[in-house]
């Protein structure tokens, strides 16, 4: 006959019951070093000569990162362009217009899409998973008193 005991189970059940606050932690933490990390990649670079020129400054005062949004067990960060610049949404996204002059000739103009968010989400999409995967492994192990 064996017999078992273990011993430590009142800690390790406290040490589990602390993870997910652990894990929301630790995603808090990452997300607001992605978003600062993103928002200065957009600026930096893509409105700095990568996708776009700048000239007056106004499109980069207008982007924006937002401090983590911790809903239970959702955390979620935002980089956005303010409503600040209207024309964001016409880089961004592309936009045809049809028009009729003042003389009464219709016209056309068309503006190409020159994406600075979504190509610098895109950049950075398996540096952002990594780290996130890695805040969760941290909000795990942390509760637990694990190491590396």
């Amino acid at each position: 006959m064996f017999n078992v005991a273990l011993v430590g189970d009142a800690e390790l059940a406290t040490a589990l019951e602390q993870v997910p606050g652990s894990v929301v932690d630790a995603l808090s933490k990452a997300v607001t070093e992605l978003a600062i990390g993103l928002r200065e990649h957009v600026i930096q670079d893509k409105l700095n000569g990568q996708v776009l020129n700048r000239r007056t400054g106004n499109l980069i005062a207008s982007i924006k990162q937002e401090s983590p949004i911790v809903d239970g067990d959702k955390v979620s960060g935002e980089v956005f362009s303010d409503s600040s610049v209207k024309y964001a949404a016409v880089h961004e996204y592309g936009m045809t217009v049809s028009r009729v002059s003042s003389r009464g000739k219709p016209f056309t103009a068309t503006y190409p899409e020159r994406s600075f968010m979504r190509s610098s989400l895109s950049d950075q999409r398996d540096m952002i998973v990594e780290k996130l995967q890695a805040a969760v492994v941290q909000g795990i192990r942390t509760p637990l008193g694990a190491t590396s």
